[in-house]
């Protein structure tokens, strides 16, 4: 088992999305009430941040949704997204706290 940093949304992590146009975008929808270093906490099924597919020329948009977290915690009765967890194929790069950890 490892500790993973916990993600928060509101646009405070950094997301790699791995397309051309557009190779990051950032956490976006997390609990209203749970919160990790004054942010709410990412949830499975959350969405990332609109951002762009890679299509020539560039678009459209699209959000996903957090697919892969933690296997045992939970807020709201959801698990939540920690680092290196993915929505999709996009993956959770960068969290930018250091003191919040989920055991995983």
């Amino acid at each position: 088992m490892a500790d993973k940093k916990v993600a928060r949304g509101d646009a405070q992590d950094t997301v790699t999305t791995g397309h051309c146009c557009q190779g990051t975008t950032t956490t976006d929808e997390c609990s209203t009430d749970v919160f990790a270093v004054g942010y709410g906490v990412v949830r499975i099924g959350d969405l990332d941040t609109t951002h762009l597919l890679c299509t020539d020329p560039c678009g459209p948009t699209h959000q996903v949704a957090l697919s892969s977290s933690s296997p045992s915690v939970y807020v709201n009765g959801e698990k939540i997204g920690c680092e290196t967890d993915g929505y999709g194929g996009e993956i959770i790069s960068s969290v930018a706290q250091s003191t919040v950890y989920a055991v995983t």
